[in-house]
């Protein structure tokens, strides 16, 4: 999801760029390719292809911590996601919207929880009914901007309680908010300790001004433990 404006509205963002924008030099910044673009092997030509063919092994379980996730589990091949889910604060469309029934043919559901809550936890546990997830995604703007959400302590307490939810071999994106230097180093320093864990982990920085974002792509290798 893509929060925008001061009242946090909803974009419902898409996994891939549409080809005629990539074509024309234009890329909407609400897609995941465009967040996440160079951080998968040079042998994949989008994100699509690298998570497909790392997750080949078995139907995947998907979540959207924070995003509706309709569109984005959408754009992968029929077949691919066995189920998915889209957890965020809010679900504007009506009971009629086009998109509902489509959503209940793919086995799309979407729940309104706070992500960060010990009850919008209990919903996703009671969702997964004791699966795991195979694949997670959390690209969350706008209302987490400052406060707590950008204290290394917190975003690490967030980031483990997340990683619970991981299947073995699952892989994780995570957007952060707009960090400041010293609070990115330190994320940094922690994404580092994981790889001695059996847990591979590729970071980039996006900056704006003195800034910036930190994307993440965490995969769960065999033998990783189920929490850190």
């Amino acid at each position: 999801m893509y929060e925008t404006g001061g009242d946090w509205g909803i974009q419902d963002s898409a996994l891939i760029v549409d080809p005629s924008k990539r074509a024309s030099g234009f890329e909407h910044p609400y897609d995941s390719e465009f967040d996440f673009r160079g951080m998968y092997p040079e042998e994949f030509t989008d994100l699509k292809t690298y998570l497909e063919a790392r997750l080949a092994s078995k139907p995947v379980i998907g979540i959207e911590l924070g995003g509706r996730a309709s569109r984005l589990f959408s754009q992968f091949t029929p077949g691919f996601i066995e189920r998915s889910l889209g957890v965020l604060l809010s679900d504007n469309r009506s009971a009629s919207h086009p998109q509902q029934a489509q959503d209940a043919l793919r086995h799309h559901e979407v729940i309104t929880a706070d992500v960060f809550s010990t009850e919008g936890k209990q919903t996703i546990n009671k969702w997964l009914n004791g699966q795991k997830a195979d694949l997670i995604f959390e690209r969350m703007e706008g209302a987490i901007s400052d406060g707590p959400y950008t204290e290394p302590g917190f975003m690490t307490a967030v980031f483990t309680r997340w990683y619970r939810l991981l299947s073995e071999r699952g892989i994780m994106l995570v957007q952060s908010p707009w960090l400041d230097a010293t609070t990115l180093t330190d994320m940094e320093t922690r994404l580092d300790t994981l790889k001695e864990q059996h847990i591979d982990v590729v970071y980039k920085r996006r900056p704006l001004g003195d800034k910036a974002r930190l994307y993440t792509i965490l995969e769960k290798k065999a033998g990783a433990p189920e929490s850190f």
